[in-house]
This record gives C-alpha cells, sequence and structure tokens, in this order.
C-alpha cells in the first residue's frame, strides 16, 4: 500500500509540474492598456470585476503609483491615477470589503516627518461617498519589524504581509481582535524557512490557502509562485504552481479574483519562445515601449484550487 501511494503521489506531482492543475492558459492582461510597456503589476479587483487597481512603476522602483481602470462593455478603459497616489511611492495595493484599500507608501507617518525614501509602511484608504479619504497609517505591532510589504487581508481582517529582513524575507501574520480593535502580534507562517527569501502573499478570503512567491528548491528557476493549504491553524509545505504558471524566469505578485477561481501575477518577459525580428526603427521602438519587452506584466489565468489540494492530500498519504 505505502509503495502505491508513493506511485500516487509521484503521478500527481507529474502532472502538476506539466499542466500546472489549471485548464486555461495565462493572458496578458489589458495589452496596451493595463500591461503597456512600464512596469505594471498587484492585481486587485472589485467583487463584480468591473474595477482592477494596480501599481504602475519604472524598472528602477524609483517611481511607483497606484492606478485604477474601470470596464465598460467587457473591455478596460485607459487607467486613472487614484487621487492620493503618485507623490510618494505607493504600491501592492489591496482591496478590502469593496470600500477600504491596503496598499503600502514611503511616505512620511505622524510620528515622524522624515523622509525616508523606500522605507515602506502599510497604509489604508476609504472609499466615501465616492471619495478616496486620504491615507491612514495602519498602528499594530508589526510596525517593530522594520520595512513592510504586500499586504493581504482575509475577510476576517487576519492582515498577512511580507517584513523585510537583514539577509531574507518573511512572511507574517497579524490576526485581528474584533473586540479590542487592534491587531495581535506578528508571527511568521509556519512553513517559513529562514534560508529562503519570500515576498507577495495573497491569501483566500476564509484562510483555506495563501498563494506567495518565493525561490525554492523545486522551481523553475528564479522566484516562482507557490501555494500552501491551512489545517488547523498549520500551514503545509508550499506546492509550486508548476510550469503553465511558472518560468524560468521571474514570476511573482499574485492577486485573486473576488471568488478565488482566477489568479492574477506578473511576469516580466514573453510568452513568445522565438527571436524578435525588427526591420525598422519604429518597429524596433515600439517593440521596446510595449507590453512584453521584459519588464513586468500583469497576467491572468483560471485556477482549480481543488486540484493542487488533491496533490497536498495525496503528499500526505
Amino acid at each position: 500500500m505505502k509503495y502505491l501511494h508513493t506511485i500516487l503521489f509521484f503521478i500527481g506531482f507529474f502532472l502538476c509540474i506539466t499542466n500546472s492543475y489549471s485548464q486555461s492558459k495565462p493572458t496578458i492582461l489589458g495589452k496596451g492598456i493595463i500591461s503597456r510597456g512600464a512596469m505594471e503589476f498587484n492585481a486587485t479587483l472589485t467583487k463584480n470585476n468591473d474595477v482592477l487597481f494596480f501599481t504602475i512603476g519604472n524598472p528602477m522602483w524609483s517611481s511607483l503609483a497606484i492606478c485604477y481602470s474601470e470596464k465598460e462593455a467587457g473591455e478596460w478603459n485607459k487607467p486613472k491615477l487614484l487621487p492620493f497616489s503618485g507623490k510618494y511611492l505607493d504600491a501592492d495595493p489591496f482591496l478590502f470589503n469593496e470600500n477600504q484599500l491596503f496598499f503600502i507608501s514611503d511616505r512620511p507617518t505622524e510620528s515622524n516627518l522624515e523622509y525616508k525614501k523606500w522605507d515602506y509602511n502599510i497604509w489604508y484608504s476609504t472609499l466615501i461617498n465616492n471619495e478616496w479619504s486620504k491615507p491612514i497609517y495602519l498602528e499594530g505591532s508589526f510596525n517593530d519589524l522594520g520595512m513592510l510589504l504586500y499586504p493581504s487581508l482575509s475577510k476576517n481582517k487576519n492582515l498577512y504581509f511580507t517584513a523585510k529582513g537583514e539577509n531574507k524575507n518573511a512572511l507574517y501574520v497579524s490576526k485581528w481582535n474584533e473586540k479590542e480593535s487592534e491587531y495581535s502580534a506578528p508571527k511568521k507562517l509556519s512553513f517559513i524557512n529562514d534560508d529562503i527569501n519570500y515576498l507577495d502573499a495573497v491569501v483566500s478570503k476564509d484562510e483555506s490557502f495563501i498563494i506567495f512567491t518565493a525561490n525554492m528548491e523545486g522551481g523553475f528557476g528564479g522566484n516562482d509562485l507557490w501555494i500552501s493549504f491551512k489545517e488547523e491553524d498549520i500551514w503545509g509545505q508550499p506546492i509550486n504552481l508548476g510550469a503553465k504558471i511558472n518560468s524560468s524566469g521571474n514570476d511573482g505578485q499574485p492577486g485573486l479574483s473576488p471568488d478565488g477561481k482566477v489568479l492574477y501575477y506578473s511576469y516580466g518577459g514573453s510568452l513568445n519562445s522565438q527571436p524578435l525580428v525588427y526591420d525598422t526603427y519604429k518597429d524596433l521602438y515600439r517593440s521596446l515601449t510595449s507590453a512584453q519587452n521584459g519588464f513586468l506584466d500583469i497576467y491572468h489565468i483560471e485556477i482549480n484550487i481543488e486540484r493542487y489540494k488533491a496533490l497536498k492530500n495525496n503528499t500526505k498519504s
């Protein structure tokens, strides 16, 4: 029986690597409208999938701002800059409960008015009467960890984020105490290995799974996207999302559609493996300043979480 379980595990692992446990192929999001040649990443959407928030920046990370686009007749409109963004480095938006946008920013806090570039904290803005409020600094003991990145919240407002360490980054959770209206002390997720660099996690609404970025053994090279499932408050061994999603380059900045069935992520290359040929300077320049020019673009793909869960169960057998 143990021999049979071993065979079933390796069959499941092979299927995961070759098929990514997905029924579709990655598609660039809004080519020429959303993804258009800068650095576009971090997709978060309203429940009707008709408003998209994302980050746009340059390759040096010296300019970052949060934009949004509204969908009309099935097509994304030209993005607009959020009113509170564009003055400091703002990135990593996450829409919570349809009316609060959490994000990171290096803007000064009220307790420290000195501006320090790339010194990120978590902030949030609330949509009131169709207008976004002035951003508010998110208080909590997690701020003692230093630079914070990529907030993601569960339905019950538990906060998941990346904390930048001296050598490696790690993923943490701070649980929301509704009675006290405050966050608990942060804890590392149980699968964290201090020798591995972790980034950019998005948690499901019910906290049953989390998708994140890491460069771990068993990947395809560079940063890959991985998934971990939680049972009885313990996060399981991460599973690679497979070759249909991950590449030999860097794949990251995951986001989920409100129903959890579509994965949004960023990739800094082209899915076309053929060399590019240019006949004129105009063609060359257009290619270098358009989507799939080697900078980050946003992709989306349908994802079947249950199939990854089946692989997890085979691993336990």
